[in-house]
């Protein structure tokens, strides 16, 4: 039985780590020619495992919070480090044509997600105003 909050906390994990993914794709553009630079990406299992179970394998336990970065206490996806080499003579190896269309990806599941949350909550109101009635 699937509780009415675990849809809406799947969904706003989801927008999370969009909005985290927007943000890293955005550095990545604007460093397209800063020399030595590497693209930064979230880690694809980490984002499923964060979305879907809302944490990644064991809670983590710190004595200092700005040891880890947490949301709800838990830790949020790794950001990764493209280490591949470049062709380019700066070693930088973002490929702005690839950045742009994972941009664009990522903002239309972020607006996807955002319009599923917002149709959850008018259910949600729909449903508690006929039952107030």
């Amino acid at each position: 039985m699937v509780k009415i909050n675990d849809i809406s906390s799947v969904l706003a994990r989801a927008m999370g780590v969009a909005s985290k993914r927007q943000d890293l794709l955005s550095d990545n553009i604007a460093n397209v020619d800063t020399p030595f630079y590497k693209r930064k990406d979230l880690n694809f299992k980490d984002m499923v495992d964060y979305i879907t179970r809302g944490r990644m394998g064991q809670p983590l336990k710190s004595d200092n919070p700005r040891h880890f970065k947490y949301s709800d206490g838990v830790m949020f996806p790794r950001t990764q480090e493209d280490k591949n080499l470049s062709w380019r003579s700066d070693r930088n190896n973002v490929d702005i044509d690839k950045e742009l269309v994972e941009l664009m990806q990522n903002s239309m599941w972020y607006g996807g997600v955002a319009k599923l949350l917002s149709q959850r909550f008018s259910t949600l109101r729909s449903v508690l105003t006929s039952v107030i009635r």
